[in-house]
This record gives C-alpha cells, sequence and structure tokens, in this order.
C-alpha cells in the first residue's frame, strides 16, 4: 500500500537535505537554480546514508530508509552558523518576476510535455532489460531480504550467471529501493521528479544566459529531444548522470564568470554524484578538471586552482570507492568480472568515433540536435569573425569556454570507453552516454554571439514597440 505521508515527508526531507548541503558551500546561488538544485542533490544525499545503513548492517525498509534521510538531514543543518547566512540570503533575496505575455504558452508546452514522464514514471512497470536484470532485481530483492547483498549475488543458482547489471553504480538502485520501501509499485516515481527539477534549472539558467523569449524556444527543443524525453521515465542509469554532470558544469561555469571559487567548490557534491550514478564516469569527471586547470590556475591562481581539482577529484573518487571499493570487495559475496570487461583486442578510436556519429547522425532519436545546433555553432563563428564580435557574450569571461571544454572532455571520455571496454556499446551504452552532452549543447548555442545579438536585436524592437 503507497503511504502518501511517506512519500510526502520523503520529499520534503530531500529538499531540505539539498538545501542544507548548498548552504555548506553557500555559493551565492539564484533563488530560481536553488530550489531545483536542492531536490537533485537532496535525492544524491539520501541514497549515500542509506547505503552507509547496509554497510553498519542495519536492515534496509522504509522506516530505516527515512530514518537515515532525517538524520542525514539533521547533520548537514549541525553546523548551523555557517547555513544560517546562506538561508538568510535565499529567503531575503528581492522578488522580481520576470514573467512575460510569451512565458505562459511556454510554461503550458512544458508542463504538459513533462506531465508525461511524470505520469509514465508513476504508472508504468520497469521495461528496460538493464533494469529488469540489474536496478530494478536488486532493489526488490533489497525489500526481501533487507540487505542490499542479497540473494541476487549469494544465491546458488545464479551463481556464475551474473551478468554486469547487478554491478551498476548504485544511485538509480537505491532510488528504487527508497520509492517501493514506500509502497510505490513501479517504483521508478522519482524518475519524474528529478526530471522536472532538471528541467526547471536548465530552463532557469538558459533565462540567465540569454533573452527569455529565446531561452524559451531554446528549452522546448531540449524536452522535445526524444531519447532524452524517453529516459526521463524508462529506468536506467544515463539520465540521471546527466543531471548531475550538467549541473556539475554549469556551476563550474558560473564560478569561472563571477570569478567565485564557491561555484566551483559546490560543483564538487554534484560530480561526485554523478560519479555515484555511473561507472565510468570518474574518467569523464577526471579528463574535464585536466582540461579546465589551466583556465582556472589564470582566473584564481595556482593555489586555489588546485584546491579545487583536488576537492573534486576527492569527492568523486570517495563516491566512486565506496561502491566499486568498500561494498565490492569488502561487503559483497560474489564480484563483478572487471578483466572481462576490458577490450582484450584493440578497438580503434576511429571506429568508435565513427560508430558514434553514425548514431548521432539520427534524427528519429535526437531530433534536429546534431544538425541546427552545429549549424548555429559554426554560423557564429563566421558571423563572430565578420563583425569582431567576442565570442564569450553570454555567460562573460571564461563562462561558456568552460561549457565548451568540459563538451569537448566527455565526448573524448566515452570515446575512450568504447575503445577501452567491452560493455561499453557504441549503439546502446555511449548512445545514452550522449545523455551528457546534449545539454551542454543547448547551453553552449545559448552563449554564442549569434543569439545573443539576435535576441538584443529582438529585446530593442521590443522597446520600440512599447513607446
Amino acid at each position: 500500500m503507497i503511504s502518501i505521508p511517506g512519500l510526502f515527508v520523503t520529499v520534503i526531507l530531500q529538499f531540505l537535505l539539498g538545501l542544507g548541503t548548498l548552504g555548506l558551500f553557500r555559493a551565492p546561488l539564484r533563488r530560481s537554480w536553488s530550489v531545483p538544485l536542492a531536490m537533485i542533490i537532496g535525492m544524491y544525499g539520501h541514497t549515500v546514508a542509506l547505503l552507509l545503513c547496509d554497510v553498519f548492517a542495519l536492515p534496509i525498509n522504509g522506516t530505516v530508509s527515512t530514518g537515515a534521510l532525517f538524520v542525514a538531514t539533521v547533520l548537514v543543518h549541525a553546523y548551523w552558523p555557517r547555513v544560517r547566512p546562506w538561508y538568510g540570503d535565499l529567503v531575503n533575496k528581492p522578488w522580481k518576476p520576470t514573467i512575460r505575455l510569451y512565458d505562459l504558452p511556454t510554461f503550458a508546452m512544458l508542463a504538459y510535455i513533462m506531465y508525461i514522464p511524470l505520469w509514465a514514471s508513476w504508472y508504468w512497470p520497469v521495461t528496460p532489460f538493464d533494469a529488469m536484470a540489474g536496478i530494478d532485481l536488486v532493489a526488490r530483492q533489497t525489500l526481501v531480504d533487507q540487505r542490499i547483498d542479497n540473494a541476487v549475488f549469494y544465491d546458488p543458482s545464479l551463481e556464475g550467471f551474473l551478468s554486469n547489471q547487478p554491478f551498476y553504480a548504485p544511485f538509480a538502485m537505491l532510488m528504487q529501493v527508497i520509492i517501493r520501501a514506500l509502497g510505490v509499485q513501479m517504483g521508478q516515481a522519482w524518475l519524474g521528479v528529478l526530471a522536472v527539477a532538471h528541467v526547471s534549472f536548465l530552463w532557469m539558467v538558459l533565462r540567465s544566459y540569454i533573452k527569455p523569449f529565446v531561452a524559451n524556444i531554446v528549452v522546448l527543443l531540449l524536452v522535445m529531444v526524444p531519447e532524452v524525453h524517453g529516459y526521463m521515465y524508462l529506468l536506467q542509469t544515463d539520465f540521471a548522470n546527466s543531471v548531475f554532470m550538467t549541473a556539475g558544469v554549469v556551476l563550474m561555469a558560473a564560478g569561472m564568470q563571477s570569478s567565485d571559487k564557491r561555484f566551483l567548490f559546490t560543483s564538487a557534491v554534484f560530480f561526485a554524484a554523478a560519479c555515484w550514478s555511473r561507472s565510468e564516469t570518474i574518467l569523464l569527471v577526471g579528463l574535464g578538471c585536466c582540461a579546465m586547470l589551466p583556465l582556472m590556475w589564470k582566473e584564481f591562481g595556482r593555489r586555489i586552482a588546485l584546491q579545487v581539482v583536488a576537492v573534486i577529484g576527492s569527492a568523486s573518487a570517495a563516491s566512486f570507492a565506496l561502491w566499486h571499493g568498500l561494498y565490492y570487495y569488502v561487503i559483497l559475496p560474489v564480484k563483478p568480472n572487471v578483466q572481462a570487461e576490458v577490450n582484450e583486442v584493440s578497438v580503434g578510436v576511429f571506429d568508435v568515433l565513427w560508430r558514434l556519429i553514425l548514431v548521432a547522425n539520427d534524427p528519429a532519436i535526437w531530433g534536429a540536435t546534431f544538425i541546427l545546433i552545429p549549424l548555429l555553432i559554426v554560423l557564429s563563428f563566421i558571423a563572430s569573425y565578420a563583425n569582431a564580435w567576442p565570442l564569450s557574450l553570454g555567460t562573460g569571461r571564461y563562462g561558456n569556454t568552460t561549457i565548451a571544454v568540459w563538451f569537448v572532455a566527455i565526448a573524448l571520455g566515452l570515446i575512450a570507453t568504447g575503445a577501452l571496454f567491452s560493455s561499453a556499446i557504441v549503439e546502446q551504452t555511449l548512445r545514452r552516454g550522449i545523455f551528457k552532452l546534449i545539454p551542454l549543447m543547448y547551453l553552449l548555442v545559448a552563449t554564442t554571439p549569434l543569439l545573443q545579438r539576435s535576441a538584443q536585436a529582438l529585446e530593442s524592437w521590443e522597446e520600440r514597440k512599447r513607446r
């Protein structure tokens, strides 16, 4: 039976846990950013707390899950003198609504489009094979055995037959445990909430980058990318991974734009969450940090740049090691055969790249994304060269450079993953890995001089019409 009060308490506590986590870093976030980010990072914190309960041999059920969430929420607020000023700034910021008439149809369309994942994630069963054989299988058995290291891993009839799916990074599996423990039959209802928080955040970010009318068009194009929208309600690890990675990149870009290191340290939590949601992300985060180090060094100096890289690296490594190190090799009765995942025969990087290009060149999956976005970026470069426009109009100094650097780092990381690991099938695993690139492409195009100048021209025309 579904516990409606339990669901309500869980969502509220996850939100408060997220707010407290953001408050510890005291980054001066916009209110419109803080609300969705708190919901996103609160889910991560809840899953970490639940796994620690299992590590300390507590039974995994709804009561323990809610209790762990409550304790985690209290702990992040325990250093109240540090958190309180951030709450004060959040509450006392002036309320300046910028809603225009053209925002109403955008909101209506977004509400309709996002109602689909909310409804489907609540009512539809888990259908992807990877989830049925891994994420959801482990979650369902966890509630039977009240242990994460349950019969899926030690049943003699399964010995030698386990695939790599039960060993996937734990975020999605633990969220299934949390929601199934509250009586939601399909478990994946959390996906719809995460999707709404993600889209809300991206919409507000785009509106801070460019004129709201243009931002509205860009966010509608983004949420209508067929493959990404589908996985807002189909249970897999990839969409959640994309949500965390995008938030981390945006916060790092905000820190580079404003020369405020607090944004950079806050991004560390989201990169750690990304490593908690997909295993190969530790490679992508490492590449991204190495690529960003020269820019951070130039903007903040050597000491701060090295501190940021160390914090992001340590947080990501700790998040990765908690499951792939401690839990794999200390608690689980069986271990994944990592050696079998490494390609014995060298796979050509250019072969992986070519197959990835073929996957991207499918409008049935990605809509017009890989045609429209590159075209706009190329036209923007041409227009910038012809008119001597700066290339960073949208996000100030280093802002869109940060997004571009991370885009390249993630793309190279995906190619390396496809070349190194046999389970990283281009047409399946890496296809969903492209989810991490899609939001960055739309954020990047919103900062290009072509769209920025077009938006300014539109704003000037609007002002003249008002007179």
